[in-house]
Parts: C-alpha cells; sequence; structure tokens
C-alpha cells in the first residue's frame, strides 16, 4: 500500500508549550490530525512529514533535508499562522511548494492573513488565498477574530471543542479526496501484503490492537502513552479498510511474532466477524492470534463498561481472558512494568551471547559473584579458582535495584554471593541474597544456581542459607570440595585446583 506522504510547514513558535500546560493549541490540531489520519497506525495510509517524526524541521531554513520532503510529498498543509506569514524561512517553504506545484491546502490560525503588508510571502500570499483550498480555524468573537478552541481545544467547553473536531473533520475529508485523486491519476495501488519480521528484522516492544472504532481514541491514548515511556509499538486499527485490504490471520500472526506483548482495549461490543477472514470477532481472533503466537495478553476493559453490559458470547470472553478492571493509568502502569522486565531480560541473554561468543569455548556456563567493594580480595580469590572452569561475568558490587537483579538472573547461570567480613557487607549480602532467592526459583532448581561465599568471622551472625544454595568457605582461602560441588551442580564436573590463601 503506497503511504499519501503530507508535509507540514509551520512556524516553530506556534508549538511552544503554554506555560505549565506542557502542549500548544498548534501542538493538539497536529495530534488531532493524526488521529483523524490514524497517521501513528503502523499501516496508515497516510504519513506526516514533520519534525516531531525526526524527517524535517518546519520553520528552520531550507536545507538539503527539507527540500528533499518538499520534494517527496504528495499534500502540503500549510499552518498559516501571523508567525508563519513573519517567517521568511516558512515563506521559502511555501515558495517551494507553489514551484513545485505540489497540492496544497491552507490551515487558516487567523484572519486575512493574506493581506498583511509585512508579510514574507509576498503576493504569494494572495495567490494562495486565491487558488487553494482553505480550511478556517479562526471565527469571529465580539466582533474580533480569534483560534478556535483558544487557548486550547483540551481546555474548553464540549460545545467549542465539537465546533473545533468539525474544523479537523473538514480538513480530513479535504486530505483523503486529494489522495484518492491523485492515486486514480497514478493508478489505484494494490494492498500491500502484512509486513513480515523475518524480512524487515524489525522488533516491538508491544503489540497494539484497536478491536472496535469505539476503543480507538482509547487505544490510541495508550499507545501515546506507552511510546512516551521509550518503547515501541506496532499498533493496527484493523477495522480501518485501508490498512486491512487483502489481510488474513497468519498475516496477523506474522507481525505478532516480531512483538514482545499483546495489548488491546476492550469495550462492550466483540467487534466485527467479517475480518482477518477467522470467523471470530475481531476482539476475539486478535487474542487467539497473540495466545498462538506465544505472548501474555493484557486486556484493559474500558472504564465504565461491566460485563454484565455485554451479550453472553462476549461476557463469556471476558471472563477467561482474565482483563484487567482497572483505571486506565493504572493498566499503563501495569503494562509498563512488563514491558520493563521483557527488555530487561532480552539485553541481559544478549550481553550473554555476547560474553560467551567472545571466548573459545561457547558451552561454558557463566557466573557473576556479587560482593562488597570492601571484600574485593574475596572476589579475587573466588574468580581466580573459577575462571579455569566457568566464565565469570560482570562482578556486582554496587547496589542494583529489583530489576538489575532480575536481569543478573536471567544473564547468568549461577550467582555467588559473598558474606563479608564487616558488618556492613553482611546486612547488604544478606538483602541480596533473599531477592535473588526469590527471583532464581533455587527452591525448585529451575532458572538461575544460587551459592554464597562465606568470608565472615565465627562471631557474625550465621550467614543466610536455603535448599539448593551452596556454601563456599572462603575465610581462610578457599573451600575445593564445596567449589567442586558447586560446579558439579552446574554440570561441571572438572576438579578444581588447589588456591593460594
Amino acid at each position: 500500500m503506497r503511504q499519501t506522504k503530507i508535509f507540514c510547514s509551520y512556524a516553530w513558535e506556534d508549538t511552544e508549550e503554554i506555560a505549565n500546560l506542557k502542549t500548544s493549541w498548534l501542538g493538539e490540531l497536529h495530534e488531532a490530525i493524526e488521529l483523524k489520519l490514524g497517521t501513528r497506525n503502523t499501516r496508515s495510509p497516510y504519513r506526516l512529514l514533520r519534525d516531531r517524526d525526526g524527517i524535517v524541521f518546519g520553520g528552520d531554513s531550507i536545507s538539503q533535508k527539507i527540500a528533499a520532503a518538499i520534494l517527496e510529498c504528495d499534500i502540503a498543509l500549510l499552518f498559516v499562522s501571523e508567525a508563519y506569514i513573519l517567517s521568511p524561512d516558512c515563506a521559502k517553504e511555501a515558495r517551494l511548494l507553489a514551484e513545485q506545484d505540489k497540492t496544497i491546502i491552507v490551515v487558516e490560525m487567523f484572519m486575512e492573513w493574506h493581506k498583511r503588508p509585512d508579510s514574507e510571502l509576498g503576493d504569494l500570499g494572495q495567490e494562495l488565498r486565491d487558488d487553494k483550498l482553505a480550511i478556517k480555524f479562526w471565527e469571529m468573537y465580539d466582533a474580533s477574530p480569534r483560534l478556535i478552541a483558544d487557548p486550547l481545544p483540551s481546555r474548553v467547553s464540549r460545545q467549542k471543542y465539537e465546533t473545533f473536531y468539525d474544523r479537523v473533520h473538514d480538513l480530513q475529508k479535504a486530505i483523503r479526496h486529494h489522495a484518492m485523486e491523485l492515486a486514480s491519476r497514478q493508478g489505484a495501488p494494490e494492498a500491500a501484503p502484512a509486513p513480515s519480521s523475518a524480512e524487515s528484522g524489525q522488533q516491538f516492544d508491544l503489540f497494539l490492537a484497536t478491536p472496535t472504532t469505539e476503543e480507538a481514541q482509547l487505544t490510541q491514548r495508550l499507545k501515546v502513552a506507552i511510546e512516551s515511556k521509550g518503547f515501541s509499538v506496532a499498533h493496527f486499527d484493523l477495522t480501518d479498510p485501508n490498512v486491512t485490504n487483502g489481510w488474513g490471520l497468519q498475516d496477523l500472526l506474522q507481525i505478532m511474532q516480531s512483538c514482545h506483548h499483546f495489548a488491546q482495549v476492550v469495550g462492550s461490543v466483540p467487534g466485527r466477524a467479517d475480518l482477518l477472514g477467522s470467523g471470530n470477532s475481531l476482539v476475539l481472533a486478535q487474542y487467539e492470534a497473540a495466545l498462538e503466537a506465544g505472548h501474555v495478553a493484557h486486556i484493559l476493559l474500558r472504564p465504565g463498561v461491566e460485563p454484565s453490559d455485554c451479550g453472553e458470547t462476549h461476557r463469556a470472553f471476558l471472563e477467561r481472558c482474565g482483563y484487567q478492571p482497572s483505571t486506565f493509568e493504572d493498566f499503563e502502569s501495569c503494562l509498563v512494568k512488563h514491558l520493563k522486565e521483557a527488555r530487561q531480560k532480552a539485553e541481559a541473554l544478549a550481553r550473554r551471547e555476547e560474553l560467551i561468543q567472545a571466548q573459545e569455548d561457547s558451552e561454558r556456563k557463566v557466573i557473576a559473584i556479587d560482593f562488597d567493594p570492601l571484600d574485593r580480595d574475596k572476589y579475587d580469590l573466588l574468580s581466580s579458582v573459577l575462571r579455569a572452569h566457568v566464565l565469570v561475568g560482570d562482578a556486582i558490587m554496587d547496589n542494583p535495584d529489583k530489576a538489575e537483579m532480575k536481569a543478573a538472573v536471567d544473564e547468568n547461570d549461577a550467582i555467588l554471593v559473598v558474606y563479608g567480613k564487616e558488618r556492613g557487607a553482611q546486612k547488604r549480602a544478606k538483602t541480596h541474597f533473599q531477592h535473588y532467592f526469590r527471583l532464581s526459583g533455587t527452591k525448585h532448581q529451575e532458572y538461575c544456581k544460587l551459592a554464597i561465599g562465606n568470608a565472615a568471622p565465627r562471631s557474625a551472625p550465621p550467614c543466610p542459607e536455603g535448599p539448593g544454595v551452596h556454601r563456599i568457605d572462603v575465610r581462610s582461602g578457599v573451600d575445593l570440595k564445596a567449589v567442586n560441588d558447586f560446579l558439579n551442580s552446574l554440570g561441571i564436573h572438572s576438579v578444581a585446583a588447589e588456591s593460594g590463601n
């Protein structure tokens, strides 16, 4: 599917955030356009070319990058404000667009912009006003022109917001009309196959599905929130025929396999059953595809909806899918937590693989040693013995948080905690041991083995212990029998050589 590329030309000054609100009128207009056109959807037929997307810098000097984007675009939106007409750089963009005979839509942000004698647009202003389609985002109020939904669309009355949104809808229709005209002149493009993760190599943290049009706005809000935390999202509005033309269930599965988690917002209706060719409602089809792809499905029941509001089949689905009847904010926090854990695990496994590949013997186990900086000598002693038989991973000598401890468990075949000489080191070791013990599954010998290197004097409180945990005395030299028992538990049957005291 060929994307219609839309160049946005505007004055950077108009996007400056209003104090304490972290947004601007033009910023909210941009977001409304994105939502109406679905441009944040990975499979959207439209693509906005603007600075926020790292493509161009509207309002900056005409660089080669901007000129290339102007030449590439199909449609241009000129967000004409007072700041815009007074900017020489914005005028250069407008002139280049006109010279290239691009389809231009003027978004009017104030009255009689084309008549200002100090405008950098000059005669081009009147030409644009006479010859190009203009969508007015201003209105007369008490005999004076002012922006619709000023100062911010999100802060005005419902009536004023509806007027603003009606103009956004007019703009959307104009864009789609011009896009259809361009497509008819160029020949209707065939629907593109679903992107293959195997071909593109692109991986996403989250697959986010829109099951019904009623959930589109909340799903979009969730996408923005998750992306703002630094995670990548493959967002698919499968209710949009421009996105899903020719799609089947296998196309959906192929994309899901390039993602680490799956989430969808569910309302009181299950969605259409004629999409994807599965025979199931869209909510159920996407959920089952996620399970087949090996994902845990995170389902938010839209706030305000109760299972009792739903039909029998949809209610039965909700009862078995493990949906979260929480607030949007709680669902977002829970989802971010899972995404962080998945990313940390992937990074830990990648580091482990790099460590193994850097060695000649790729079959060696990896052990990390956790110790207080005051017990550096015990770390040196233990590592000198172990390195003959295993790979010694990154030393853990700071104060890792729980997430970092979880990453250490994922990254290593075993963790050896040094129970130190000083009381502070002993308390540190005990706390770390308890976290590792809970995380590693040592009680059931499942994931990461755990051992204690006891360096504490005999007068100190006893070192921590637990089922399956090996204790190695390092108060004077290294207890080699205990080391060999520990290595044997890892499937290593070499005998540790004698070490110095």
